[in-house]
């Protein structure tokens, strides 16, 4: 009986932790599908899809979005980090930073990742700012993966766009890698 009773927190804590994951999902399809169609910065993104036939309706149908790359997009000084990500969207919705990395949303930037700890996962119970977070998807088409029935997001999957500042040559950013960016990402 003790088992059965010191199971049941864990699995209530488990069936809460995905019940939140499914809506902060829900909220980063609409804020991708919202991109989409109105940020100028999504323009690569449309005559992408144009130029492969996708019609609006088929778009529409699988909730087609953009993930904007609002951390390294803008260079101009009054660019406020952070400012246009899904993260920002879903802090203002009230979502804190452990469901964002809980759903692999989005990443800890490892320089603000504690030294004296480099074996401590980002996940962990550690307060982490926002301000530390950085979208996973950034410059990419984005598709929602749903579950049989169509009615929820279990995951995303992304394709890079080729212009996107993460792949163009002679970046300035601070934070860009010498490595290319997959071209598909889940």
């Amino acid at each position: 009986s003790s088992i059965v009773n010191n199971q049941r927190p864990s699995s209530r804590v488990s069936q809460a932790k995905k019940s939140r994951i499914l809506l902060i999902n829900a909220a980063a399809a609409a804020f991708y599908e919202k991109c989409l169609v109105s940020r100028p910065s999504a323009g690569i993104a449309r005559t992408h899809l144009r130029a492969r036939g996708f019609l609006p309706a088929t778009i529409k149908a699988f909730g087609v979005g953009y993930a904007p790359d609002a951390y390294f997009g803008s260079r101009q000084e009054s660019q406020i980090w952070g400012q246009g990500s899904l993260v920002e969207y879903l802090t203002e919705r009230g979502f804190t930073t452990a469901d964002i990395l809980d759903a692999g949303l989005a990443t800890v930037l490892k320089k603000d990742l504690k030294e004296n700890q480099p074996d401590e996962h980002p996940n962990s119970e550690m307060q982490t700012s926002p301000s530390s977070l950085i979208d996973r998807f950034r410059g990419r088409l984005v598709v929602p993966i749903m579950d049989e029935s169509g009615s929820q997001v279990l995951g995303f999957g992304g394709r890079i766009l080729e212009d996107s500042t993460d792949n163009r040559a002679g970046s300035s950013s601070s934070t860009s890698s010498s490595f290319p960016q997959p071209k598909y990402l889940n």
